[in-house]
């Protein structure tokens, strides 16, 4: 994508119902003003699960149902692009966490399957200089 624009830029991302969206982007070259916000759902009022610039490490993004609305502002002047790609996901696979206290619980493949799930434990800003994560696995399988 090559765009020359202050005006924002909105992309929803749709997979089929009982999925879940996973978007990553995979290679950017951003101006420093230039931002890009996912949000769970289908308007920018809906919580933001990503919120990227060009000094920010980029980290995939989960939508909690089948919608993610991404918005790209301040996209002015040239060389500057953008290589993004989503694919879907079983509903619940992939969790983000971005509060101090947050749960995350799988279901059993109806079959002996292998599953792949990600939970992404974003740092907490207000966190008083903490940085301790305590994670617990129970595996109920």
């Amino acid at each position: 994508m090559t765009v020359n624009t202050t005006n924002p830029i909105y992309y929803l991302l749709s997979v089929e119902e009982g999925k879940q969206v996973v978007f990553k982007i995979t290679e950017k070259y951003l101006f420093p003003a230039a931002s890009i916000i996912c949000h769970d759902g289908t308007q920018t009022t809906d919580p933001v699960v990503g919120n990227f610039s060009s000094h920010v490490e980029f980290h995939p993004v989960f939508s909690s149902g089948q919608n993610l609305l991404v918005v790209i502002q301040n996209v002015e002047g040239p060389r500057q692009f953008l290589m993004a790609n989503f694919t879907s996901a079983p509903a619940g696979t992939n969790k983000h966490s971005t509060s101090a206290d947050d749960t995350y619980q799988l279901q059993a493949p109806a079959t002996n399957a292998s599953m792949n799930a990600t939970w992404l434990i974003l740092p907490i800003p207000d966190s008083g200089g903490k940085d301790n994560i305590i994670l617990s696995v129970v595996f109920l399988f």
